[in-house]
């Protein structure tokens, strides 16, 4: 059955790629939803459980020792079934498999991060019908924009994360760098670059690999793409932390060791929502070579900012081939003055209410050793929904 359902969604996703425009996340949005269905991390054919892998390499090599060696076979049967727009990225997965498993988990973390974002404005990142999504990436909208930043970052943050846990034989923590960290030369005592930094490098490379390779420089849609993709991935590169522990006899700090860390995905999210409010709306130069803002009055946009080509559709409404439900039957809170607000969130339109009875844990209590026991509850709450 779930093999059905996958296959029918490729299938979907060709016959609509060959009346819209496609871009970088038309194959790789349903691909990464899989993830939501059902989990299998390498070719559903191999019996063996993820849990129990080869393991290769040693702490501290090249690969980590969670690492896990492909065969040939395997590598080609689940790269086999995924429709890559582009060759090179089936011999990058035929290549380099387990870090596009990690690829495959960073989109899906990107849309989960889209969906907690948007979960309470008009248009709430839903993919309950991808054919829908597709509609709305054919829009080059903010919303586009942001799917593709936070998608692109997401990608970028799953493959260093899996570098820096040893999952990846082709990668391992950040190499260690040649100047100082913060503050460390101002210390008085020796420092050193030390731990397990993230490896945002390959994670950066890889979603540059599978984000930007569909994507064509030569028209105001592809550059409109490929800016967001970077957006979304200097929001983890600029942000990056340093974290320094001191060694020492009795608390001295005569050694500093050093490492650089990613932002929490959340922080990540956080600072590519804030990128689509300062959204900046653009067109293409006369030269046809990059994008411009419209009005000149207007700052010209960083290579940090999140830019868009054409107005967003009307959420209030269902409009399907829009890529837009409506906010008809969406949960909203009567007392908010915000965006969740039945005022709001309904277009002022009316909106109904019912009392719902929800089961909730209560009365909890701890048993030694070592387990937590609670009753369930019944709770009764009233419920708004736009009409």
């Amino acid at each position: 059955m779930q093999g059905s359902w996958w296959t029918t969604l490729l299938l979907l996703s060709l016959l609509l790629s060959a009346v819209l425009p496609a871009d970088g996340l038309w194959w790789l949005v349903p691909w990464a939803l899989q993830l939501n269905m059902t989990y299998t991390a390498r070719p559903t054919n191999i019996s063996a459980p993820f849990s129990s892998p080869r393991l290769i390499g040693n702490p501290g090599a090249r690969g980590g020792s969670n690492a896990i060696r492909w065969s040939t076979g395997e590598a080609r049967r689940y790269c086999g079934a995924v429709p890559w727009p582009v060759r090179r990225q089936r011999i990058m997965c035929e290549k380099f498999p387990r870090a596009t498993t990690k690829v495959r988990e960073g989109a899906n973390l990107g849309i989960q991060e889209c969906q907690h974002q948007f979960k309470h404005r008009l248009w709430n990142c839903s993919t309950s019908d991808v054919s829908v999504l597709q509609r709305l990436l054919s829009i080059r909208s903010r919303e586009t924009a942001f799917l593709h930043a936070i998608v692109s970052a997401g990608v970028a943050y799953g493959v260093a994360r899996a570098c820096s846990t040893g999952e990846l034989q082709e990668c391992s923590c950040s190499k260690a760098k040649n100047k100082p960290p913060p503050g460390a030369e101002s210390g008085g005592g020796e420092w050193e670059w030390g731990g397990c930094s993230h490896n945002i490098r390959y994670g950066d490379t890889m979603s540059k690999e599978f984000m930007d390779a569909n994507e064509v420089a030569a028209d105001d849609t592809g550059l409109m793409n490929l800016h967001n993709n970077e957006a979304g991935r200097k929001a983890i590169k600029t942000h990056m932390k340093v974290t320094c522990k001191c060694h020492g006899v009795s608390g001295s700090c005569a050694t500093m060791v050093c490492w650089e860390s990613m932002p929490s995905f959340r922080k990540v999210g956080d600072i590519i929502m804030a990128k689509y409010h300062g959204a900046t709306y653009v067109k293409i130069n006369k030269k046809g070579s990059r994008l411009r803002q419209r009005n000149k009055r207007h700052k010209r946009p960083t290579a940090e900012d999140v830019v868009y080509l054409d107005d967003s559709p009307d959420y209030c409404q269902a409009d399907l081939a829009k890529g837009s439900y409506g906010t008809q039957g969406r949960r909203c809170n009567r007392t908010s003055a915000g965006v969740d607000g039945c005022q709001l969130l309904c277009c002022n339109r009316d909106f109904v209410s019912r009392e719902e009875t929800t089961e909730e844990s209560c009365n909890c209590k701890f048993k030694w050793c070592c387990e937590v026991t609670c009753k369930k509850c019944k709770k009764k709450e009233l419920v708004n929904y736009c009409k």
